[in-house]
């Protein structure tokens, strides 16, 4: 028996994932774009990636039109127009510098916000379920010196500036839950985010609901314990059966 759509959704939210704006210009000249986590390399000679786009998103139709668009995978400093861009607005591009892609018509390339940019072409559409797969040609790009955005859980939190971690160890040790931390967040003079880092607060099990567990477990990391806000990056502690966030 298939599973239902909010259990298919916990899946894929286990892990962390990129968090990318797709964006594409329509046939009257107006920039459109939508947030997106599915995102993948299909090849690299010829280098092609693939997207996933709901058969109801509105910059469907301009990505149909020009049969390009642009990747734009956020940084850290992207976490806003993670949030703005992931609504139905009319808007979205006010107070977000951007380009014009000159590779794929005109598709908005966000200077201010993106870790990575891949301008594309469009090769092939797939009907997919409620999606349409489309798999396009990288004709250009560019990469920016900062720190990623990532999702995971339903949230989308900022990836440590100074506490990069290795790809072979987010593959093989680290994993993604929900910490609480609000102090000791600092801003570099290049711009970078660094994050406070906990001693071990709980075993790895399924993360706490009760606001009164969360601030025992803050006040036992010596924790601000009037979280606003959340950050989940963690990674893998020595001890057996423990968890370090950051």
């Amino acid at each position: 028996m298939p599973v239902t759509s909010q259990q298919f959704r916990e899946i894929f939210g286990s892990f962390p994932t990129a968090v990318a704006v797709i964006t594409a210009m329509d046939e009257d000249g107006e920039p459109r774009g939508f947030t997106c986590n599915t995102v993948c390399a299909v090849s690299a000679s010829p280098p092609l990636l693939l997207i996933g786009v709901d058969k109801k998103s509105q910059t469907l139709p301009a990505i149909r039109a020009s049969r390009s668009f642009a990747v734009n995978f956020l940084a850290a400093s992207g976490a806003e127009a993670s949030q703005v861009f992931a609504g139905k607005g009319h808007d979205k591009f006010a107070g977000f510098g951007w380009e014009p892609s000159p590779v794929a018509e005109g598709a908005p390339v966000l200077t201010d916000v993106a870790l990575a940019v891949a301008e594309c072409r469009t090769e092939q559409m797939i009907e997919a379920g409620d999606h349409w797969l489309i798999i396009a040609r990288v004709d250009g790009g560019t990469v920016f010196p900062r720190d990623p955005l990532l999702y995971c859980q339903g949230l989308r939190h900022l990836a440590p500036a100074g506490r990069r971690v290795s790809r072979s160890r987010w593959s093989c040790r680290a994993r993604c839950r929900r910490a609480w931390h609000t102090s000791g967040i600092h801003r570099t003079g290049s711009g970078a985010v660094t994050l406070p880092t906990s001693p071990c607060v709980r075993p790895s099990s399924a993360a706490p609901t009760s606001s009164a567990t969360r601030r025992r477990l803050l006040a036992s990391a010596s924790a601000d314990r009037n979280a606003r806000w959340l950050v989940t990056t963690t990674e893998g502690c020595a001890r057996t059966g423990c968890q370090r966030g950051s």
